[in-house]
């Protein structure tokens, strides 16, 4: 009963699969090196499935040469995933990131040597040296595999940082959707190490192998989702996050930038950035961020939305203003979601723009 709900699983995973790199390919628009990059680990992720359903339908019993058949791509998955996160955020080069690549290459090479040669001397190699397989895949992928997601952490977590001081307009940019998948993956591998043959018994493996499809199935589900809706981080952010400046922040920009914003009104832009004010008070970008930090206190993405909120606020206490709804509102303040507004309103003031409103005319 178990081991049939696992290959149901698999048999999920592996359609959703299918369907998300045939989207990505033949319908989705985004940067080239980042769709390749992630067809590329979808499919290496993926392909396990394909062994595990062979396995349970009983071919590998009778064809005991395609199991050693090197497509489960299992030591490229992880790295093509932080390859991937590091592609929507910088400029990837191939060559320095090569290295994470040569486990894979190296276990594609020997599962073709095996799978070259002939059939009884591949199972008598598998079955005199077991243990190779036990810690190549049981404990040194898995191992491998966290210390590829803690860099991808890494990287998320930089990148988050940063992207604060440039975009004032966050939901299409915020990668928390990538620290919340790599959680699951965390999880997954977790469980993989656990899942070492002399820890557990072949029923409570058969539990564990459950538990692994299921969070398997989640994790396609969720990265399918949002690598489809995902949009690629500008290339300006890129050299934005890239430069380095020692300057001090001077008080004079700090009142040019602040004049500039209040007479253009430029915050109602909902997707203003800090490279587009740069160019409105003639101020590299590092410096315009810097004046900001160090004078205001807040980073770029808070300075501007709390130019919005007073927008908002003179608007909601505007007579000439009770037509509008409060979505209508906080367009016209410079907000492109009705829940993020009420969200940072309420944080900043208290109350939610109705309310406030309210109180404001008793």
């Amino acid at each position: 009963m178990i081991t049939d709900l696992s290959l149901a699983f698999r048999y999920i995973a592996l359609a959703q699969a299918v369907f998300v790199v045939t989207y990505l390919l033949f319908f989705k628009k985004k940067e080239k090196n980042s769709l390749i990059i992630f067809t590329l680990f979808f499919v290496s992720f993926s392909t396990p499935a394909i062994e595990y359903i062979l396995s349970g339908l009983g071919i590998y019993d009778n064809y005991r040469k395609l199991s050693f058949l090197p497509i489960g791509f299992y030591y490229f998955s992880m790295p093509l995933y932080y390859l991937y996160i590091k592609s929507l955020i910088e400029n990837v080069e191939p060559k320095k990131m090569l290295w994470l690549l040569i486990p894979g290459i190296v276990e594609f090479l020997f599962l073709l040597v095996l799978f070259c040669i002939p059939t009884k001397y591949a199972l008598n190699f598998s079955a005199q040296y077991n243990w190779i397989f036990t810690w190549f895949y049981g404990i040194l992928l898995n191992i491998f595999s966290l210390y590829c997601i803690y860099l991808a952490f890494r990287a998320v977590n930089a990148y988050q940082v940063k992207y604060l001081n440039y975009f004032s307009n966050t939901q299409k940019v915020n990668l928390e959707w990538i620290r919340n998948t790599l959680m699951i993956l965390v999880v997954i591998y977790v469980f993989q190490l656990l899942n070492v043959y002399f820890l557990f018994d072949q029923e409570q493996r058969q539990v564990v192998h459950l538990i692994d499809s299921i969070l398997t199935n989640l994790f396609i589900y969720w990265t399918s989702i949002y690598a489809i809706r995902q949009s690629h981080i500008p290339s300006d952010f890129q050299i934005f996050s890239g430069n380095k400046s020692s300057s001090v922040a001077d008080i004079s920009d700090y009142q040019k930038i602040g004049s500039v914003l209040l007479s253009s009104k430029i915050y109602k832009n909902p997707n203003l950035t800090v490279l587009e004010l740069s160019d409105m008070v003639a101020l590299h970008p590092k410096k315009v961020s810097q004046a900001i930090n160090h004078f205001s206190d807040k980073n770029f993405n808070h300075f501007i939305n709390s130019l919005r909120i007073d927008e908002a606020k003179s608007l909601l206490t505007d007579p000439k203003h009770n037509n509008l709804t409060i979505e209508a509102l906080a367009q016209e303040a410079g907000f492109n979601s009705k829940s993020v507004f009420n969200t940072l309103f309420k944080a900043e003031t208290g109350q939610t723009p109705k309310a406030y409103k309210t109180h404001a005319e008793a």
